[in-house]
């Protein structure tokens, strides 16, 4: 049971660490608020209406029906955080109002170093990905009746971003191509086969971890595209697959009628076939070299050893149609550390087939073995990545997309039975009829100097290395040239 909320009391105030998790901040306050709540933050103010509290006490005991405690591995260090923390908490115990602060997870901070005044409280966690994270909450505001309505959110949340655009920025009519980070699935395999295997169903993943494709296990089957001698080659002499049904992939996908309808929902089925593309993915991505970063959700990126091309150079063709070029592995000789971009993919085939591309940048001393420390491993990405701007992580996933793509621009997935998921490598591109006008002028300029990121560094106490000739530079010059960077981030 939760307690009460005041009548009085219908604000949500967001505590989080600054600067390093504004961008979540304005995320959370921005749905929050279309969703209808009043939302404060340092960032945001009051979403429909200018107010601010010099005394922030004063807000989270008197004005507050919730206090979102956003965790994170800098968070958890911030004494502002952790005072506002601490008022919180006191408010929730002197007013006897249980489930008033209500924690989340944003990043990979281990749950056992979560400080003691809530490490005990159910913590809703973000990490895995921001739309869940953001249903979990606000089926927790819901049960707990906080205040809010639709009446006038949409207006109050459209006048807060008018706010936030203000100043240089406007938003105006006209058509804006964007690069997304979907890579479309254009080829599908035809048939799904389902045997039964003298296999217990919590040891089939096991028995088949070194089989050439994917197996999903499913009741008393297991679920495969491979055929019936295939999947006997996965097991021992003693053993032997059962064909039990075979169903079209595609009568799947549209949920119409199969031999399997009463057993195989469709929510299943997509969880199936998306958890047999991902492993096919990841065998594919092992063969063509790059090696695995096991990621706190226990999914994989995949990223290019250094030395996996001359001078760790990938050649790629811009949004213009430029050729250019990327490093997509660097030395920092101040940290002593290589960097690595990393992709994980999650499929998706609720709308169109497609995956999504998340990037990571991992960091190894050796150039093959990621760092075993997963504190300096964050601190490393918070501090490295900080000034890589929108353009620098588009031609990162650009050339990325040329590196494991084939001849024909298609990264394709063998799962057995002469059958493969067929993906396009490069990512889809999107008109919008909109734009954000003066929008590139928070982007570093062609023309700013290594010292000039230097003395930005320097200013955010961060201590940043570049290596001259780490830039991109139109293919067909010379590497000895000197040319004018248009990303100047390559560190």
């Amino acid at each position: 049971m939760t307690g009460a909320t005041p009548h009085s009391h219908k604000l949500i105030f967001i505590s989080h660490a600054n600067p390093e998790d504004n961008e979540f901040t304005l995320w959370l306050a921005g749905r929050l608020s279309s969703h209808g709540y009043l939302v404060w933050s340092d960032l945001t103010k009051l979403i429909g209406a200018e107010v601010f509290w010099n005394d922030i006490e004063d807000a989270i005991r008197n004005c507050s029906a919730k206090f979102v405690a956003v965790l994170s591995r800098i968070s958890q260090q911030k004494d502002g955080v952790l005072d506002e923390v601490n008022i919180a908490v006191n408010v929730e115990r002197s007013q006897k109002r249980p489930g008033f602060v209500v924690p989340i997870r944003l990043d990979d901070l281990p749950f056992n170093e979560v400080r003691g005044n809530i490490a005990r409280k159910n913590i809703i966690d973000f990490n895995p990905g921001w739309a869940n994270g953001l249903r979990q909450l606000l089926e927790v505001l819901e049960r707990d009746g906080v205040p809010h309505t639709q009446e006038g959110a949409v207006a109050e949340t459209s006048a807060w971003f008018a706010r936030m655009a203000a100043g240089p920025h406007s938003i105006e009519a006209g058509t804006q191509s964007l690069l997304s980070n979907w890579a479309e699935i254009t080829g599908l395999p035809d048939t799904l086969h389902f045997f039964r295997v003298p296999v217990k169903q919590n040891k089939v993943l096991g028995t088949f971890e070194g089989f050439a494709y994917p197996v999903y296990p499913f009741g008393d089957m297991i679920a495969t595209f491979a055929n019936e001698d295939e999947v006997n080659s996965g097991l021992s002499q003693f053993q032997k697959a059962m064909k039990a049904h075979d169903v079209a992939l595609k009568a799947i996908l549209a949920d119409e009628p199969h031999p399997l309808s009463q057993r195989l929902q469709w929510g299943d089925a997509a969880n199936m076939i998306s958890f047999m593309i991902r492993i096919a993915w990841d065998k594919a991505m092992a063969n063509k070299g790059l090696r695995p970063y096991e990621l706190s959700s226990g999914r994989k990126a995949w990223y290019p050893l250094d030395g996996y091309a001359d001078e760790n150079w990938m050649r790629f063709t811009d949004l213009g149609g430029v050729e250019r070029r990327k490093r997509l592995v660097g030395r920092s000789n101040q940290r002593k550390v290589n960097w690595h971009y990393a992709v994980e993919v999650v499929p998706s085939i609720r709308r169109e087939p497609r995956v999504i591309f998340k990037p990571h940048v991992v960091f190894t001393e050796d150039g093959i073995n990621p760092i075993n420390s997963p504190t300096r491993m964050h601190s490393l990405r918070r501090g490295f990545c900080k000034n890589w701007w929108n353009e620098r992580w588009r031609g990162l996933l650009l050339a990325y997309a040329a590196f494991i793509a084939e001849e024909n621009g298609t990264v394709n997935l063998p799962v057995g039975d002469g059958q493969e998921f067929t993906i396009i490598s490069r990512p889809l591109m999107f008109n919008a009829p909109v734009y954000l006008s003066g929008a590139g002028e928070a982007v570093l300029a062609e023309d700013e100097t290594d010292s000039q990121l230097d003395e930005i560094a320097e200013d955010e106490d961060t201590a940043y290395d570049f290596e001259e000739d780490d830039e991109d530079v139109p293919s067909e010059l010379d590497d000895k040239e000197t040319v004018q960077t248009e990303d100047p981030c390559d560190g």
